[in-house]
């Protein structure tokens, strides 16, 4: 019984854990973008069309592509821990519900 709580507790700390580190890396790199204005910024000037160059548009996409691969890791890493605990229930009950929904 403890195996399947401490499989079902760990898939729930990495899904927050991975949501503030997303969220800090999101957020992070958003502000340093913007907030490097006194040293250049490379949303100065008119560059093209829409204004922005293409360092502009990366500057903004990067690090929501960072935040969004590393949430899919850890996702993916909780989501093993999350089937393993159905999959311990199912032993447990004898009930293949429980199976399914981990596959699933």
């Amino acid at each position: 019984m403890g195996k399947i709580f401490d499989n079902v507790l760990m898939a729930v700390i990495l899904q927050i854990v991975g949501s503030a580190i997303s969220a800090f890396i999101v957020i992070g790199g958003l502000l340093s973008t913007f907030m490097m204005a006194p040293l250049g910024s490379p949303f100065d000037g008119f560059a093209g069309p829409g204004m922005f160059g293409s360092s502009a548009v990366l500057a903004v996409i990067g690090p929501l592509i960072a935040g969004l691969i590393t949430m899919w890791v850890i996702q993916i890493i909780a989501a093993r821990f999350l089937r393993k605990g159905y999959e311990g229930i199912a032993d447990k009950t004898g009930t293949k519900t429980f199976r399914s929904v981990g596959r699933w």
